[in-house]
């Protein structure tokens, strides 16, 4: 279980984000990914102009690869520009809520197929919190296949953040190798509440798992389609965010593309040049990789990790000139 709790990136109640286009029954399933995401989303939608005003926004509301590869909006926390520590964090704990809730299925799985989630399984404040589901399996060959809702009544996770609302789990493994083939969630939505802010999560994230074919390290791809709404008249949209992650010995190592939208400045898009390293001892200064981004009449702007953990440095250009943000800036 251990590689598998460490490769669950990318967050929300069982993928909440995440479900094949089949949809499911209940709160969480039915409808299509793009079309809930897109349907959520209610800021700008014209390419953002990069400029040394936007570009932290834009660039670290895009990355989150701080928490095994979060890819929430960390521009949209109030304060997290201003507080280096918490750029590369987990700010809603997402990840939290997916690899929790997906291991503990898998988990029971692996005792039993016919054992799955209890009231009090995942919520460490139960009875005040717990869970309910519809979750049913069925059996093919050396295939078993979970699906049904998954619903958090003020569940808190462990990281002191509340999750309410019910997601749609679809899972498939493999009882030879115990490999994930599919794995869907669908959010619509999944209220979360950290304490400081309130917010909502719409949308889907399918993946799967497998061995990389040379090293044999375990290997995560997923597609996420999901908008982030903040209640308070913002929103964040992550499209069509393709992700690839590799679970090596020291550290996740991933690339990633896609286009994210702020509610402000509208979308860039993005792809990983260097693939992002980042250990799993925190302690460890060995932080690397970059991700370009790309905006309208030619700006641009790159994303440079490392040595240490809270360590990041933007450079960016557009018909205006070049600018320098991050923890590398004169």
């Amino acid at each position: 279980m251990k590689n598998w709790r460490k490769i669950w990136l990318v967050a929300v109640a069982a993928v909440a984000l995440f479900l094949p286009a089949c949809g499911g029954g209940g709160g969480g399933g039915g409808g299509d990914d793009k079309t809930i995401a897109d349907d959520a989303y209610t800021g700008v939608r014209t390419q953002a102009a990069i400029d040394a005003e936007n570009a932290e926004a834009l660039v670290l509301g895009a990355y989150g690869y701080g928490d095994f590869g979060v890819i929430i909006p960390l521009a949209a926390k109030p304060g997290a520009r201003d507080v280096v520590s918490d750029k590369f964090n987990d700010p809603y704990k997402l990840a939290t809520l997916i690899k929790q809730t997906a291991a503990m299925v898998k988990q029971d799985l692996q005792v039993s197929p016919q054992d799955l989630l209890s009231p009090d399984e995942l919520c460490i404040n139960y009875p005040d919190g717990f869970t309910s589901d519809t979750l049913k399996d069925s059996q093919s060959g050396s295939s078993v296949t979970v699906k049904g809702d998954v619903t958090f009544t003020n569940c808190d996770l462990g990281e002191g953040v509340l999750f309410d609302g019910t997601a749609y789990l679809s899972m498939t493994l493999n009882l030879d190798t115990f490999l994930m083939t599919k794995m869907a969630m669908t959010m619509n939505p999944i209220q979360v509440d950290d304490g400081d802010m309130a917010f909502a999560l719409y949308g889907r994230m399918t993946g799967s798992e497998s061995y990389d074919n040379f090293s044999g390290f375990l290997v995560f791809d997923s597609t996420i389609e999901a908008t982030l709404d903040d209640l308070s008249g913002h929103s964040y949209w992550l499209n069509n965010y393709q992700m690839h992650d590799i679970d090596e010995n020291f550290g996740l190592r991933s690339t990633s593309s896609g286009r994210y939208y702020d509610s402000d400045y509208g979308y860039v898009d993005f792809a990983t040049a260097v693939p992002i390293f980042v250990p799993y001892n925190t302690f460890e200064a060995t932080y690397e990789g970059q991700v370009d981004y790309t905006g309208s009449n030619g700006s641009q702007a790159a994303l440079t990790l490392g040595p240490n953990e809270s360590d990041y440095c933007i450079n960016g250009s557009n018909a205006s000139g070049d600018f320098v943000l991050g923890t590398c800036a004169p």
